[in-house]
C-alpha cells in the first residue's frame, strides 16, 4: 500500500474493513481487507493479519465519495 490511510471503516462483524488511502499524488483509493488467521493442525494459530480482499482499484475525488464507495464495497462482501 502506497500512501496514508485517512479513514478505516469496519464491517459490522469486524471481519472486513475498508480503507480510504490518500496516495502520494493526492488521489483517494479505496481498498477492502479481510482479517485472516492461519492455523497449523496440532500446533495452533501461527499468524493473523489484514489481507487485501479487493481485486482492481477504486478511486474517488472527495473523501465523502470515497466513504460512500467504501460502504458499498463492504456491502458487496455480504458482511
Amino acid at each position: 500500500m502506497n500512501g496514508e490511510i485517512v479513514r478505516t471503516i469496519p464491517s459490522p462483524s469486524g471481519r472486513f474493513r475498508a480503507c480510504v488511502i490518500r496516495t502520494t499524488v493526492g488521489a483517494l483509493r479505496v481498498e477492502v481487507e479481510r482479517w485472516t488467521e492461519e492455523w497449523v493442525p496440532g500446533y495452533g494459530k501461527v499468524a493473523e493479519f489484514w489481507e487485501l480482499a479487493t481485486v482492481g482499484t477504486t478511486y474517488a475525488d472527495t473523501i465523502e465519495r470515497a466513504e460512500e464507495l467504501a460502504h458499498e464495497a463492504l456491502r458487496t462482501w455480504g458482511d
